[in-house]
């Protein structure tokens, strides 16, 4: 049972909403940093899949993750209202 998306599918979804993104794995956590020109990311976790996510999470929070599955949406995020 996965607890968190793929890497590939984070990644995926963070360069679909125009972040340059990458990755260094330090000796017990992974690190994910990177920007889309007006923001900044960078995030820690256990393992690869968790820092990814948490990455997502940071890009949702300022409005640029691309939804899942292919579509593009910049500000108008899945689950939001308006």
């Amino acid at each position: 049972m996965r607890i968190y998306p793929t890497v590939d599918e984070s990644f995926e979804r963070l360069h679909r909403a125009g972040w340059s993104v990458g990755e260094v794995a330090a000796a017990t956590e992974w690190i994910v940093s990177g920007g889309n020109g007006e923001n900044l990311l960078e995030v820690r976790g256990g393992t690869q899949a968790e820092a990814w996510w948490h990455a997502c999470q940071q890009a949702r929070a300022v409005g640029m993750l691309a939804r899942a599955g292919g579509e593009v949406a910049s500000r108008f995020l899945e689950g939001s209202s308006g």
